[in-house]
């Protein structure tokens, strides 16, 4: 009897042993790591854009705030056609600038220097619709809004 219960103690020993030497051990998550959200937000209206189906991707960790342009494929989804350089976020003023120019700047200064047109929003994320400005050179701003764009769910089998 007494030899079962060593028995039992050296399996369990041995066992620790093994999954210590596997790697097995507990993750653990940083609560001090703040979440990626992204968010997507479609402009539907083609006449304000010129004719093209624009989409816009925003990406926030924490503070730090990046978003994208993109060209969509047509009205339906979030197909994407072409995709333009990254935008800049000013926290202070709360405002987004994203270039419509394939042309990348260094610095968001630099960009809007080389008059090149872009699109201008104050970001509040906590609402469904981003209202911007389109600014072309030479033109007087207009209005373009985006909306936020949900993904179909995926249709059960």
């Amino acid at each position: 009897m007494l030899a079962r219960q060593h028995v039992g103690v050296l399996t369990t020993a041995l066992l620790g042993l093994v999954l210590a030497a596997s790697g097995c051990k507990r993750q653990s998550v940083s609560a001090t790591e703040p979440a990626r959200i992204i968010t997507r937000w479609k402009c539907q209206s083609a006449s304000e854009t010129g004719g093209s189906v624009f989409g816009l991707a925003v990406e926030q960790k924490g503070d730090h705030i990046t978003a994208r342009l993109f060209e969509l494929r047509g009205r339906d989804g979030f197909d994407i056609l072409v995709t333009y350089p990254p935008g800049w976020y000013d926290a202070i003023r709360r405002e987004l600038i994203v270039p419509l120019g394939l042309t990348p700047a260094a610095t968001r200064e630099d960009y809007l220097k080389s008059e090149l047109p872009y699109l201008k929003f104050e970001l509040i994320l906590s609402r469904d619709r981003l209202v911007g400005q389109m600014i072309l050179p030479g033109s007087a701003p207009s209005l373009c809004t985006f909306l936020r764009y949900e993904p179909p769910m995926a249709q059960a089998r």
